[in-house]
């Protein structure tokens, strides 16, 4: 059978950690504008808010950044009303 001439990325040879640094980014060029230093620390958080029905919505979901004027987190709903 005749080999194929397949190309390979440069980013798909070498190891996991060459390839991990050939994906990382510069730092972004502006300051940074938030007033609040953000917090990368995971924590636990308990949730309780309603659906846009007005049905109770209670959950427990880990936040991914926080700091003193809120918080991020990420949910398996689709929305929620504030």
């Amino acid at each position: 059978m005749p080999e194929l001439d397949v190309q390979v990325l440069a980013e798909q040879t070498g190891t996991k950690s060459e390839r991990k640094a050939a994906r990382t980014y510069a730092p972004a060029a502006r300051p940074e504008r938030r007033r609040e230093r953000r917090h990368k620390t995971p924590r636990q958080v308990w949730i309780q808010a309603t659906d846009a029905n007005g049905k109770l919505i209670e959950e427990i979901q880990v936040m991914r950044d926080y700091s003193r004027g809120g918080f991020y987190f990420v949910s398996s709903l689709h929305c929620y009303c504030v």
